[in-house]
């Protein structure tokens, strides 16, 4: 079981994308979704579950989060090595994109045109949505990063 945000969402086709804690992405239907008090959509949190019985997809109890929580944390012990944070000088926009896809972020929008543009990455750990714009303008990459709607440097 994972808890993740739901973060591409179809209605019309009962199709979306969920990001689960660990960084994998998962896609999703409607006919998955067993939760009869709320109906999916973009930024809501969803425990998922899949077992050797199908996937099942719902809003999950505080009960789910804090034993889910829980189980993240032990596992979280065994932690990758830490590298440099808050990097803002790249040499390139490929090297930018590597950057934060390295630390589980997830490209979900991607606008070029010629050498400029603008890609947007998300990444969701447990109760953090956080989002990152990258604008290219050639000569300058900026880049803004959002956690839980608000900007941070």
């Amino acid at each position: 079981m994972f808890i993740g945000m739901i973060y591409q969402f179809n209605e019309v086709e009962g199709y979306g994308l969920i990001m689960l804690s660990n960084g994998e992405t998962k896609e999703f239907t409607t006919n998955e979704w067993i939760d009869t008090t709320n109906s999916p959509y973009v930024g809501l949190e969803v425990l998922y579950d899949e077992s050797s019985s199908g996937i099942k997809i719902k809003v999950p109890s505080s009960e789910e989060k804090d034993k889910t929580l829980a189980t993240k944390k032990v596992n979280d012990q065994e932690e990758k090595p830490s590298r440099e944070e808050n990097k803002t000088d790249f040499e390139s926009l490929d090297e930018c994109i590597f950057y934060f896809e390295e630390d589980g972020y997830k490209i979900v929008k991607n606008i070029k045109n010629d050498n400029l543009g603008q890609i947007t990455l998300r990444r969701y750990v447990m109760d953090e949505h956080s989002e990152i714009t990258i604008d290219n303008s050639g000569a300058k990459i900026t880049i803004t990063k959002t956690v839980n709607g608000k900007v941070v440097n």
